[in-house]
């Protein structure tokens, strides 16, 4: 079966039905082996890649995104995992965020 026809086929099912198969897909993916979950993540790296080479994709500096994600959630959030927003990994301003205490 074509994935065409399964997603026509899925169409078909009741708001349940979707449901329930929604569930069982997410709790199929509990399943997989450590390989295939780095499979994934290596897929899903290259395809980012790809797609900031061909200018489809813009970067955006961690720091940009925690700052952002942190106003957004009021940063109780992150501040109530240990996360700093204002330093990377290293200390740096452009560096990736870090947990307090690592």
């Amino acid at each position: 079966m074509s994935r065409e026809e399964l997603v026509t086929e899925i169409a078909k099912l009741t708001l349940q039905e979707r449901a329930a198969l929604a569930k069982w897909l997410v709790e199929s993916l509990d399943a997989l082996s450590e390989s295939e979950i780095e499979a994934l993540w290596v897929d899903a790296a290259e395809r980012r890649l790809d797609e900031l080479e061909q200018d489809l994709a813009t970067e955006i500096p961690s720091d940009e995104v925690l700052r952002v994600s942190a106003e957004s959630a009021g940063g109780q959030r992150l501040r109530a995992c240990g996360v700093s927003v204002e330093h990377g990994v290293h200390g740096e301003r452009h560096g990736a965020a870090r947990r307090s205490g690592l």
